[in-house]
């Protein structure tokens, strides 16, 4: 009992209760010496070990995301894929995550130079940037890839998820074509920043569909459909 009580003293009611649960189970337990030791795995139905298991173990709670849809089992070049990455993720260093770290920043979109940057102000709804998007979509003859165009969006992952929603349009083109533009828009504002080189909005349009007969000619099949 004095044990019990050195216990209670210093562990909370829940804790305590749990102790003498597990208590409970393990003073049920005989042990045989002249028995082996039978050892069981769990995480399989046959109770043998395996390896597969144990990786997939590490991954038990995690959430998941639909960045491979999204992203990686779309067509672009790596750098792209892992901008878009960061981007969804909003871990881009745009102007508001460089402030709020009290870092060196241009406040002002570079692009506009009206609003404060931040990822959704710089990649939708910049009034250059709308120009782009707007000149791209008549261009491919898709409205729904505007950012602007129809209910609005929370986040690059929103946005991303409901094009496949608009008719006649394919997942993989129309995302591998939201890269390229939003890639572009980013070199765009580097250079900017930078460089101090301005380009403006029809050569910047002129350039992205340059890089799309670009992507085109390295193997990017559903961006050539898409723009057929």
């Amino acid at each position: 009992m004095r044990d019990l009580d050195l216990l209670s003293a210093h562990f909370s009611p829940t804790h305590f209760r749990e102790y003498c649960d597990l208590w409970h189970q393990v003073s049920q337990t005989r042990l045989h010496p002249d028995t082996p030791d039978d050892i069981t795995w769990k995480l399989t139905a046959d109770g043998i070990f395996k390896t597969k298991s144990a990786y997939e173990a590490q991954f038990i709670g995690s959430s998941s995301t639909s960045f491979e849809a999204l992203i990686w089992k779309s067509w672009a070049p790596l750098k792209c894929k892992v901008f878009s990455w960061l981007a969804i993720q909003n871990r881009i260093w745009t102007a508001d995550h460089l402030a709020a770290r009290g870092w060196p920043h241009n406040n002002s979109c570079v692009l506009c130079r009206a609003t404060q940057e931040t990822r959704t102000h710089l990649f939708a709804d910049c009034r250059s940037v709308r120009r782009i998007w707007a000149a791209i979509s008549t261009w491919d003859r898709i409205e729904g890839l505007r950012p602007s165009s129809g209910q609005p969006f929370h986040s690059l992952d929103d946005w991303w998820t409901r094009l496949p929603r608009v008719p006649s349009n394919d997942a993989k083109d129309l995302r591998s074509l939201n890269m390229l533009v939003l890639w572009e828009i980013w070199l765009e504002r580097n250079a900017r920043i930078f460089k101090h080189k301005e380009t403006t909005c029809p050569m910047m349009i002129s350039r992205i569909k340059d890089q799309a007969s670009c992507w085109m000619a390295a193997g990017a099949k559903h961006l050539a459909v898409l723009l057929a």
